[in-house]
């Protein structure tokens, strides 16, 4: 087995569409449903895991814990690991309230929230909010000193981008703020007021990633970057194996290209026809911010640019950001 590390290089893998199927998508039914797209995985999973013989499926902290980043992927990454027989994911809901991970009792309160799993799987939760919560850090390292972590991060403005578009009610209760684009004004003339960081610092990694390098060794933690994870699912899963140290899973036999919304989808194979299951269409949905003016836009650079060139010295590598 390779050492855990995110530095690890792989050859590089080409995703198509299974050659029996044949490339041209014309004839392709796509199915826009992520209760769908779950269930699918769901059904790969068990289907590609065997118990073995007196084994107990039991309950247990997190092995791993995706920490975040909110906005980045963090939902897909879940969901598309969670096809290897190994992996067993805590979903329905995603999330534990993120005071169960406070005081004497976490342990076991964490626990009961947990699915079982059998001995030789890992167990999986994540928690889109923690990499910039101050005390999470600690409260991992004490119920589980051995746990892997995974971070994953998108290009900061484009992350801050998303996030407001997706909670544009969160500005109702910001003063003199009344959409979007007057929020990113409002946030650079004032240079990143910290009456707005849960806002802003969920897209300064290199603060939140400094606090977990003081508990957690370099070589339990994985950072993805969010558009090399959408252009190439499988590369960066075969990282989370590696991290996991567990064996390789033929992910090649489930990942399809949709074309029409230039995403990665899961092949349908229990069916005869050609299809594929997919997050809703309106994915990758267009924010109402994209039109920043050049001088604020500066402004937002000039802010992530050192949290940015932190981020690229802790990790050893440079993002195209």
């Amino acid at each position: 087995m390779s050492k855990p590390n995110d530095a690890v290089e792989f050859t590089k893998t080409t995703l198509k569409v299974n050659e029996s199927f044949g490339d041209d998508q014309n004839d392709w039914k796509i199915i826009y449903d992520e209760i769908k797209l779950r269930t699918e995985i769901d059904d790969i999973h068990k289907r590609s895991y065997s118990v073995k013989d007196g084994d107990v499926c039991r309950r247990s902290v997190p092995d791993l814990m995706i920490v975040g980043v909110g906005k980045s992927g963090t939902r897909e990454l879940l969901d598309f690991m969670s096809i290897h027989p190994k992996i067993v994911s805590k979903k329905n809901p995603y999330q534990i309230d993120s005071e169960y991970f406070v005081g004497g009792n976490s342990y076991e309160k964490v626990k009961r929230q947990m699915p079982c799993k059998y001995s030789d799987q890992v167990n999986v939760l994540k928690a889109d909010s923690f990499l910039t919560k101050e005390t999470k850090p600690k409260e991992l390292f004490n119920l589980n000193p051995n746990m892997k972590i995974i971070a994953i991060m998108r290009e900061p403005i484009a992350r801050l981008k998303s996030h407001l578009s997706y909670q544009p009610d969160a500005l109702k209760s910001r003063p003199a703020v009344e959409t979007t684009g007057h929020f990113i004004k409002f946030i650079t003339d004032t240079n990143g007021s910290k009456k707005y960081d849960f806002m802003l610092n969920m897209s300064t990694y290199d603060v939140g990633l400094e606090r977990y390098l003081k508990f957690f060794r370099r070589d339990q933690i994985l950072v993805i970057e969010s558009t090399e994870f959408m252009k190439n699912p499988i590369k960066i899963l075969q990282k989370v194996e590696n991290l996991l140290e567990i064996e390789h899973f033929d992910w090649n036999k489930y990942f399809v290209m949709n074309t029409e919304k230039t995403f990665y989808c899961i092949r349908k194979t229990e069916v005869v026809e050609k299809a594929m299951v997919c997050y809703e269409s309106n994915r990758g949905r267009k924010h109402p911010i994209e039109n920043i003016d050049a001088e604020h836009m500066e402004r937002l650079r000039e802010y992530f640019k050192p949290h940015n060139d932190n981020l690229f010295r802790l990790i050893g590598r440079r993002f195209n950001w």
